[in-house]
């Protein structure tokens, strides 16, 4: 891998070091925002945004449903609109859970090259400025520990894997193409 490509992959990772740190930790419900939405007019990352009373009442169901931030299902109610020309659960659902599914890909995909290309018989990777900033940077993930001393990215895993997913009760979520990304379980 040639000096560009480590730079670009340095850069995205830092980029996403947090995103990676609290892992799939999405912010929950919250009865101020749910307040803020019955105003009709709140502010999302996309600026000042006004609300119908069926915009409302979709991001306090989406809300229900997989247990977010009312505001968050706001921004996601709007990239369903972005993404599909129109404001829809099932469509936000499925972007919730791509992001989800992303960025355990992406961890998933970090960890592995690491292991992968760890061992002293791969002529390519082994001893690279690559392999050695991956795992640098995939040690430093799991080294970053919380209040009680235990590491934050281990920890929100284990709690994940102890809860039931969010949107569980959802039958299936097509999103886009048609591609299944939930189902009912």
């Amino acid at each position: 891998p040639d000096t560009q490509t480590v730079s670009g992959l340095r850069s995205l990772m830092q980029q996403f070091r947090m995103d990676f740190l609290n892992a799939l930790d999405f912010p929950p419900k919250n009865p101020e925002a749910r307040r803020h939405l019955s105003e009709k007019e709140i502010f999302t990352s996309q600026g000042k945004t006004e609300l119908s009373e069926g915009d409302v009442q979709k991001a306090i169901a989406l809300s229900d449903q997989l247990d977010l931030n009312e505001i968050y299902c706001v921004e996601l109610l709007q990239t369903s609109y972005l993404e599909t020309g129109r404001v829809s659960i099932e469509a936000a659902t499925g972007i919730y859970l791509e992001e989800r599914l992303s960025l355990v890909e992406a961890l998933f995909k970090l960890f592995e090259f690491q292991l992968l290309h760890a061992k002293e018989g791969d002529q390519v990777f082994a001893g690279s400025e690559m392999l050695k900033y991956v795992s640098s940077f995939n040690l430093g993930i799991l080294s970053e520990v919380s209040q009680g001393n235990k590491s934050l990215l281990l920890q929100r895993i284990l709690s994940l894997m102890k809860t039931d997913a969010p949107g569980k009760e959802q039958e299936v979520v097509s999103y886009q193409y048609g591609s299944i990304v939930g189902c009912k379980t």
